[in-house]
C-alpha cells in the first residue's frame, strides 16, 4: 500500500467530494499512474484554506477521461475512482481554523516535506506510511475535540 498527499483548491473540493473522483494533468500522470487500488490519499486544500480536508482511499488504478473536463473547465484527464475514509466539514468562506489540521502542525514530523515549499506546483507527493499514520492520527485526535467542545 502507498501513501500520497493531493494538493487541490478549494474551488476543485467539492466537485472531488460529489464524484469521487482525483484528476491530474499530464504534469501528474507519472504519480497517478503509481497509485493503486486500496492505497490512502489525504488531500490538502491550499490557499486561503491550507489544511487537510480529508483521507480517501483510492478505488480504482489510473483511468483516461478525455470527454469531460475536470478543472476550471481544463481537462485533466489522468483519474482515479476514490472513496471517502475521513472528512472535515469545511466551510468555503470562513472555515473553522479550529477544526482544521494545517500542514505547518505536521510539517516537523514528516520527512517527505521538509517544508510547505515541497508541495508547490505539485499536485501529488508520495509520504510514508508512518507518515500517514501521524497525519491520520492528529486529524482524528482534531475531530474528536472539535466534536466534544460542541457537544
Amino acid at each position: 500500500m502507498q501513501y500520497w498527499i493531493c494538493v487541490t483548491a478549494i474551488d476543485n473540493w467539492e466537485r472531488i467530494e460529489n464524484e469521487n473522483v482525483w484528476a491530474v494533468g499530464e504534469r501528474g500522470i507519472k504519480k497517478i499512474k503509481k497509485v493503486l487500488p486500496a492505497d490512502k490519499l489525504v488531500f490538502y486544500l491550499k490557499n486561503p484554506v491550507k489544511a487537510i480536508a480529508g483521507i480517501y482511499e483510492a478505488s480504482s488504478s489510473m483511468y483516461i477521461e478525455r470527454r469531460t473536463p475536470m478543472w476550471k473547465g481544463q481537462l485533466y484527464p489522468y483519474r482515479i475512482k476514490i472513496r471517502p475514509l475521513k472528512r472535515v466539514i469545511i466551510e468555503r468562506e470562513l472555515p473553522d481554523r479550529k477544526i482544521l489540521l494545517g500542514l505547518s502542525e505536521i510539517i516537523g514530523l514528516m520527512t517527505s516535506l521538509h517544508t510547505l515549499a515541497a508541495l508547490q506546483g505539485k499536485s501529488m507527493i508520495q509520504i510514508t506510511g508512518a507518515e500517514f499514520r501521524i497525519i491520520n492520527s492528529l486529524l482524528s485526535r482534531k475531530t474528536k475535540e472539535t466534536a466534544r467542545k460542541a457537544a
